[in-house]
C-alpha cells in the first residue's frame, strides 16, 4: 500500500525548502573577518554579513585543515541594516597559532591567523594608535607599521571615525590596511566622541565580558588595563567612576594602564578647557590606585605629560587634522604630526615607543 502525503502538506515542505535555499544563497560575508577580546584560551571572531537567518561558522586549527568549528555567539545590527556576528572561541591553548576562516552560507573568507595570549606572567607587545578618522593615507601607514612590529594585540583610543554613521565607519576605520591588521591582531576600543557610544559602535565591538557601557577591564602578563568611556558619564559617584575606583583596587598586577579617549592633561589644539572632568577621575581614582601609565587620544598631537605620579601620554592622530601641541607646567615633551606607539610589557619594565607616521622614533617613556 503506498501511501501519499497530502497535497498542502507538500506545498508547505516545497516552499519551506524554497525560502531556506534562498536564504542561504544569499547570506554574504560584507568584509573580511577581525578579532577582539583575546586571552589564553579564547578569543572573539567579528564577521559582518547581510544576513542574520543564518548563524556564522568560524572554522579553526592548527593548520588550514580546520579541525575545529564554532558557531556565532551573538549578533548585532548595525543601521545598514546589516549584522554582526560575533563568534566565541574557547578551549584554546595559551600561547598557540591557530588559522581560522568565517563561513556564512555560501560565502568563505579567505585564510587568517591568531595567537593567543602566552602565562600570566609572559612578556608581551601592545600598539596603540588614536583618532584615525579622515586621512586614510595616513591611516593606512600607521596600520601596516603597527603590522610590521607584530603586536599581540592593540588598544585604540576613539574617534576611528567622523561620525557614528555606518558609511564614515565603511569608508575611514574599515580601510583595507586596518583589516590586514585587525584580521591578524585583535583589538580594544576606548570610544571617541566622533563614532560616539553608537549603535555602529556597539555591533562593531565586543568588550570583555566584565564590559557595560564601553567601560571594562582585563589583565595581560604583568598589567592590569582599565579601558574608560569618556562619552558615558564618569562623573563622581556615577557607575563608571565606582567602576573604576573598585576594580584598580582589586587588581594586585605591577603595572596598571588606563586608556580613554579624552585626556586628563594636555594643552592646544581643541582643548576642551577647565574643569576637566577626565582630571578628576585621573586625580581622584587613578593615580591614587597605582596607575602608572594613561593613554589618550582626542588632541591630534604628541604630548608626554606627568602629575602625581601617572604619565600620561596624549598619541595621536592616526588620520585626523594636526593641532600644535603646547608646553604647560606638567609636560615633559611634545610633537607635531601624525603618531602611534608600540608598548613593550614584561615584569620588570613598562617601555613606551612613540612613532610618527614615517617610522621614525619621536620619544620612548620607559618606566622600570
Amino acid at each position: 500500500m503506498i501511501l501519499r502525503m497530502p497535497i498542502i502538506s507538500r506545498r508547505l515542505i516545497f516552499w519551506v525548502l524554497i525560502l531556506v535555499l534562498t536564504s542561504f544563497s544569499r547570506a554574504e560575508l560584507l568584509m573580511q573577518p577581525y578579532l577582539q577580546d583575546t586571552g589564553q584560551t579564547s578569543i572573539y571572531v567579528i564577521a559582518e554579513c547581510d544576513s542574520n537567518t543564518l548563524p556564522v561558522v568560524v572554522e579553526y586549527g592548527k593548520t588550514i585543515s580546520y579541525s575545529l568549528s564554532v558557531t556565532a555567539h551573538s549578533v548585532d545590527a548595525t543601521t545598514l541594516p546589516s549584522f554582526i556576528h560575533k563568534v566565541k572561541i574557547t578551549g584554546l591553548i595559551p600561547g598557540t597559532k591557530y588559522h581560522y576562516r568565517a563561513v556564512h552560507g555560501g560565502s568563505v573568507s579567505s585564510d587568517y591567523i591568531f595567537t593567543t595570549a602566552a602565562g600570566d606572567e609572559a612578556a608581551f607587545r601592545f600598539a596603540f594608535m588614536a583618532d584615525s578618522q579622515e586621512n586614510t593615507r595616513a591611516h593606512g601607514d600607521i596600520a601596516r607599521l603597527i603590522k610590521a612590529t607584530s603586536p599581540d594585540f592593540s588598544v585604540y583610543g576613539g574617534d576611528l571615525s567622523s561620525s557614528g554613521d555606518y558609511s564614515s565607519f565603511k569608508s575611514e576605520f574599515f580601510i583595507q590596511p586596518e583589516l590586514d591588521l585587525i584580521s591578524f591582531i585583535p583589538f580594544y576600543l576606548a570610544p571617541g566622541n566622533h563614532e560616539g557610544w553608537s549603535q555602529n559602535t556597539k555591533a562593531f565591538t565586543k568588550a570583555p565580558p566584565n564590559g557595560r557601557d564601553g567601560y571594562f577591564s582585563f589583565d595581560r602578563g604583568s598589567a592590569h588595563f582599565i579601558i574608560l568611556n569618556s562619552e558615558v558619564d564618569f562623573g563622581k559617584g556615577s557607575p563608571q567612576y565606582e567602576f573604576a575606583r573598585t576594580d584598580l583596587a582589586a587588581t594586585t598586577k605591577k603595572w596598571k594602564i588606563a586608556v580613554y579617549h579624552k585626556p586628563a592633561y594636555a594643552q592646544g589644539g581643541d582643548w576642551w578647557g577647565v574643569p576637566n572632568p577626565t582630571r578628576e577621575i585621573a586625580d581622584n581614582v587613578l593615580s591614587p590606585a597605582g596607575v602608572q601609565l594613561t593613554l589618550s587620544g582626542h588632541m591630534h598631537y604628541y604630548q608626554h605629560n606627568y602629575s602625581k605620579g601617572t604619565h600620561h601620554l596624549v598619541i595621536s592622530s592616526a588620520g585626523g587634522y594636526l593641532e600644535n601641541p603646547v608646553p604647560d607646567s606638567y609636560t615633559i615633551k611634545g610633537d607635531k604630526g601624525y603618531h602611534y606607539a608600540v608598548v613593550d610589557v614584561d615584569s620588570l619594565s613598562l617601555c613606551v615607543r612613540v612613532y610618527n607616521d614615517s617610522g621614525a622614533q619621536v620619544d620612548t617613556v620607559c618606566l622600570p
